[in-house]
């Protein structure tokens, strides 16, 4: 039955009813809308290829698409600065590209750096964060040579 389903639904790309459903399929004389929504959700939930929309009507679902292998898509890191006090509140953010090695894609200041007060513009300026310099979001950085890394193996 799944099939013979299958095929007609394939012919109706607008989707179909559960009450023409359960008439055409399962020979029901006037159902009731919500008997027929019970009876076909029944047989057709476990099938993959079906599905019931937000509109109630039963449509085919389309073939899967052939993805993009995980390992063939660009690895990204995102680093995001708050403040201690505040973990809700983002001063910094910035993305990395990491495979093959890092390479700064993006670096932006959320709020203006010069409007910092002074506790934590000493901690973003000091020597352990190499003084951070503001960059616009709306501009990204060109791709500069990407740092050194060493690896430990």
């Amino acid at each position: 039955m799944n099939e013979e389903i299958y095929r007609f639904l394939r012919s109706e790309p607008d989707g179909v009813d559960s009450v023409i459903l359960a008439q055409q399929f399962l020979k029901f004389k006037s159902p009731d809308p919500a008997l027929a929504r019970t009876a076909m959700a029944a047989i057709l939930k476990s099938d993959p290829r079906f599905m019931v929309a937000p509109d109630g009507r039963w449509r085919v679902c389309a073939p899967a698409a052939q993805g993009t292998v995980l390992t063939a898509l660009p690895w990204v890191a995102i680093h995001v600065l708050t403040p201690p006090h505040d973990p809700r509140t983002v001063l910094h953010c910035a993305i990395w590209e990491v495979n093959p090695q890092p390479v700064p894609l993006l670096s932006g200041w959320m709020r203006d750096s010069g409007t910092l007060p002074p506790p934590p513009k000493s901690m973003l300026f000091s020597s352990t964060t190499q003084a951070l310099q503001p960059v616009s979001l709306a501009q990204p950085r060109a791709r500069a040579a990407p740092p050194r890394v060493r690896r430990s193996d």
